[in-house]
């Protein structure tokens, strides 16, 4: 008779047990229709379970059977009634009379909405079970509740997942408002507690800016809260009570939600997540049909704009912190490189970054970077320091504060580091000998032969002076031939950084340049890419040296370099030099003035070339990149020209044939008379120095004469014969 069997089933589902009618007077097992009303006895019901559905019965002629089934059933049987929320909702309902004068226990009430497959028909139900009890027995009734499973196609009842709530008959029977409405805010205030809002607090962002913080803990979040921060607008006027803390208006646009982050983590979030994120709404449908956009989401904003756009007017020439300084001026990255702004960024979050900028003087500073960062090294500490004075620079620069006490304690220590770096520049080893020098050849030549071919780069370092992460930045396609004066340039225009991870420019025009090659380092190239097969022009050359006849590509990074440079240097067993200078704190440091820096292999090839290869200053300076010393060489002098390359080519040919005669000499005996004249010219096979024996018979006086069109040096060595 009951058209849904699903419904049926949840019933069964819901209370735990099967629903079954036994055979009474008539067969009438289901009162469904009002035929059989008049067909129902009035003879007690023993040992049944009645179900009564009422969907087509008039409500008066409904509440008759429900009368005369409750004066008939006896303890052992149970009625189950599928009803009008009407007729238990109101206090003076029919249903709750009967049940109230008929000393029957309402066992359980269970709530079934409306809405199946989204109709309004049926009407909200309540299904009840019913039982006769016993004199003066004290009865508790259930209340359950239905609600509608939309995960499916067709929408169907479900079980709620909630524990019953649980009242007296009594209290039920004289429940003032309905039924459902009880079990409704029963159900509220489950779900409230432990998860109710509660009131907003705020964090420092910056001792000049607050962000405000709201949490709620919504259900199946996994204990995590659901964090709305937003800022509000500077408000700085007198504060009121005690207990009252003014605020501007929220800045709507600053309202950021999230539950992802857990209660740990929460003030991490509002600290360096939350200030530098983007919100990006989205447009409604109105909105869209209004702008004319096809698209749902809103342009993003950058919450760290949105504030600097409020309180920048606000503070501007206030006494502001360090850190509301950083905050508020992105643009104070310029100023640095990229670790020195992370290094500025991490002291803005320690005590340095609360200091307000007007009364931040250098004993302060120096004994805040002392405390904050106990185990720094002097020089690291005095970096730090400049960092922090360069901010400063800003602060005055903005008008934040009319002085800079760091920068004039700044210029003092580097007034004294200068005076030291001095002292020691005259003193310090700056130039190779000509004995170290050929040792250095042989050492870098005997490690070529034996397959370390990354000792090449070391030789190009000797030979050019050119720095380690140059020199690993070179190509096969920066090999310049110029076939009209048979010399070979490379065009140097890119640097790689010291891990060798990336490959970038330069920051000065000096830097881009064409460096005429040597003939012997030509020779030794040309014959590296003749025998390496199949290399790409793009390839850089000491790594595609080094990885010729590999199965894996090995880039030859400048850390690497600079390891085999002084590797290279320590062969020579350099003995130390150390000297003590007075310290900029009243102390004394110890230096080895013999200690290899960068540096030095810079400064050799300076000295080597002025004094071997005989380059005037504006070439030297070119060659080392450096701006040259006068008008002629910056303005006039066209360094780039194939003519001013073979020039330099030439010479420098003179100063890679005195450290490359290690491979002998050749000899010419003459035994001339003493009172005679002779002239000799000497064509070199290569460029390895030339040995001239004469052998002088008798006593008297010689004179040897040596010229040559591009610079000869004679040395004469009289020999006990």
């Amino acid at each position: 008779v009951f058209q849904n069997e699903q419904v049926v089933q949840l019933l069964q589902y819901q209370f735990g047990q099967e629903i079954y009618v036994p055979r009474i007077e008539n067969n009438i097992s289901v009162i469904s229709q009002s035929a059989f009303f008049s067909k129902f006895t009035t003879s007690t019901i023993t040992n049944a379970k009645i179900l009564l559905f009422g969907n087509n019965v008039a409500v008066k002629e409904q509440q008759s059977v429900f009368d005369r089934l409750l004066e008939t059933i006896n303890e052992s049987s149970e009625l189950y009634a599928l009803l009008s929320t009407y007729s238990i909702d109101h206090v003076m309902s029919p249903l709750l009379y009967s049940i109230n004068n008929t000393n029957t226990h309402l066992n359980s009430v269970l709530l079934i909405p409306q809405g199946i497959n989204n109709s309004t028909y049926p009407r909200r139900k309540i299904w009840i079970h019913c039982k006769q009890r016993n004199n003066n027995e004290v009865c508790s009734t259930r209340i359950y509740a239905m609600s509608l499973n939309t995960a499916l196609r067709t929408q169907a009842l479900a079980p709620m997942q909630e524990e019953p709530l649980v009242l007296s008959q009594d209290d039920v029977l004289r429940l003032e408002g309905s039924v459902r409405s009880i079990f409704t805010r029963e159900m509220m205030l489950r779900r409230a507690s432990g998860r109710e809002r509660k009131m907003a607090f705020s964090h420092e962002l910056t001792p000049d800016i607050l962000v405000w913080c709201s949490r709620s803990y919504p259900r199946g979040n996994g204990n995590r809260p659901r964090l709305e921060a937003y800022v509000c607008s500077p408000l700085f006027e007198e504060k009121g009570p005690k207990s009252f803390s003014s605020r501007g208006a929220i800045i709507s646009t600053t309202k950021k939600h999230t539950t992802q982050v857990p209660d740990a983590e929460v003030i991490t979030w509002l600290e360096k997540d939350y200030p530098f994120s983007y919100i990006q709404g989205r447009y409604t449908a109105n909105e869209r049909k209004k702008l004319g956009v096809t698209h749902s989401l809103k342009p993003a904003i950058h919450v760290r704009d949105e504030i600097i756009e409020h309180y920048t007017p606000v503070l501007q020439g206030k006494n502001i912190a360090l850190k509301t300084l950083w905050y508020l001026y992105p643009n104070l990255r310029d100023r640095y490189s990229e670790s020195e702004y992370n290094i500025f960024s991490e002291m803005m979050y320690t005590a340095i970054g609360q200091q307000r900028v007007a009364d931040l003087t250098s004993e302060l500073c120096e004994q805040l970077l002392m405390d904050t960062y106990p185990n720094l090294s002097q020089t690291t500490m005095w970096k730090f320091y400049g960092i922090l004075a360069s901010a400063m620079d800003a602060a005055v620069s903005l008008e934040y504060c009319s002085r800079n006490p760091l920068k004039e304690a700044l210029q003092r220590a580097q007034t004294r580091d200068k005076l030291f770096a001095q002292v020691r520049r005259v003193l310090v080893k700056k130039h190779f000998s000509e004995q170290e020098m050929t040792e250095l050849y042989q050492f870098i030549q005997t490690r070529i032969r034996e397959g370390e071919t990354a000792y090449l780069g070391v030789l190009i370092r000797i030979l050019t002076g050119l720095e380690s992460n140059v020199v690993c930045a070179i190509r096969w396609c920066d090999l310049k031939h110029i076939p009209e004066y048979d010399i070979s340039v490379v065009v140097i225009t890119r640097q790689m950084t010291l891990d060798g991870e990336k490959i970038i420019g330069f920051s000065d025009a000096e830097d881009y340049m064409c460096f005429p090659l040597p003939r012997g380092l030509c020779a030794e190239l040309e014959k590296y890419q003749n025998a390496i097969k199949n290399y790409s022009h793009k390839e850089l050359i000491l790594s595609a040296i080094a990885s010729s006849g590999k199965e894996q590509f090995t880039v030859i990074t400048p850390g690497e370099l600079n390891r085999l440079t002084k590797k290279t240097i320590a062969e020579l067993h350099i003995d130390e030099r150390v000297i003590v200078l007075p310290d900029n704190n009243d102390g004394t440091r110890s230096t080895n003035l013999n200690k290899y820096s960068g540096d030095l292999i810079r400064e050799n090839f300076r000295y080597w070339a002025i004094k071997a290869a005989k380059l005037n200053a504006d070439e030297s300076s070119y060659l080392l990149r450096n701006k040259c010393p006068s008008t002629l060489g910056r303005f006039y002098c066209d360094f780039l020209s194939d003519a001013s390359q073979l020039i330099m080519s030439a010479k420098l040919s003179r100063w890679e044939s005195m450290i490359g005669s290690c491979g002998g000499y050749s000899a010419y005996r003459y035994s001339p008379v003493y009172t005679d004249v002779y002239l000799k010219k000497i064509q070199p096979s290569d460029q390895s120095r030339q040995e001239v024996l004469y052998e002088i018979t008798g006593s008297g006086k010689i004179e040897a004469v040596f010229e040559s069109d591009f610079g000869v040096e004679a040395e004469i060595i009289k020999i006990d014969r």
